[in-house]
């Protein structure tokens, strides 16, 4: 069935689609930065499996071996993280101390409400990493 008919007749799986595509792209976008030397800022799962010294004597995985890996991966992980994560939520919003601490330590490194909250500047926060942890 033609990618555009699907997402006619079912938005939700016209939706997985475009995940499974995105996570592709995703993939594509490493690989192509590998091969043009490009170092990345952070090292994905993907700059490791895309190693070839990593295998040593093995096969590095196939593109799409590696796009079919990734969806699975997200989408398997998805719905245990957001369980987690609202039970996080609902343990800080229900404790007055740490959710106060939480915001103070949060409005004292963003006062500027215009800010970005880059992963390198909330993983050095203290308490966002201990509430994260426990």
């Amino acid at each position: 069935m033609p990618y555009w008919l699907v997402k006619i007749l079912s938005p939700v799986v016209g939706e997985l689609l475009d995940s499974q595509k995105n996570t592709r792209n995703q993939v594509e976008e490493v690989k192509s930065k590998i091969a043009a030397g490009i170092k990345p800022e952070r090292k994905t799962i993907f700059h490791q499996l895309l190693d070839p010294d990593t295998y040593e004597g093995h096969m590095v995985p196939s593109l799409d071996e590696l796009a079919e890996e990734s969806f699975v991966v997200c989408t398997a992980t998805s719905d245990t993280t957001s369980n987690a994560m609202t039970i996080a939520m609902y343990n800080v919003v229900t404790n007055p101390v740490i959710y106060e601490n939480l915001k103070k330590e949060l409005r004292n490194k963003f006062l500027n409400k215009e800010a970005m909250l880059s992963f390198k500047t909330l993983e050095k926060l203290p308490y966002l990493t201990v509430v994260i942890k426990a």
